[in-house]
């Protein structure tokens, strides 16, 4: 049976000696694994280390100052996730371009999809702000 040993000394180093061995003379021990538990690496997302310009550092550590993000990794977290959507969203539109240009939509399939989303919009009642009950 494996035992799961919590991962690093709480500052930020991992357990063990300075080769990562949890025996601390060098050798590891008998049933314990190194790193983190096995929950913790089945859910944990990929770590990377980054270069960054000085100027561009300033700028996320202001945007931490300010309280628009709680850390620079959540700053760096929410940049990456906005090119992840837009590279997604960019491979989405050529796909769509891709497509009806190899078989081009005819006109009176985009009148008739506009016709029916008119219609069926006049027959909603007007919004007031409130959810359906």
């Amino acid at each position: 049976m494996e035992v799961q040993r919590p991962f690093g000394d709480g500052l930020g180093r991992p357990a063990g000696d300075a080769v990562g061995h949890r025996g601390g003379r060098g050798e590891p021990v008998a049933g314990v694994v190194d790193g983190p538990p096995v929950w913790y690496r089945n859910c944990m997302t990929i770590q990377i280390a980054v270069r960054i310009p000085d100027d561009i550092a300033h700028a996320i550590d202001g945007a931490v100052d300010r309280g628009e993000f709680a850390t620079r990794t959540e700053a760096v977290r929410v940049a990456l996730e906005g090119l992840a959507k837009r590279l997604r969203d960019d491979e989405i539109q050529a796909e769509y371009e891709r497509a009806y240009g190899a078989i081009p939509q005819e006109e009176w399939v985009g009148a008739l999809g506009l016709s029916l989303l008119a219609a069926a919009a006049a027959d909603e009642p007007p919004f007031d702000g409130q959810p359906a009950s």
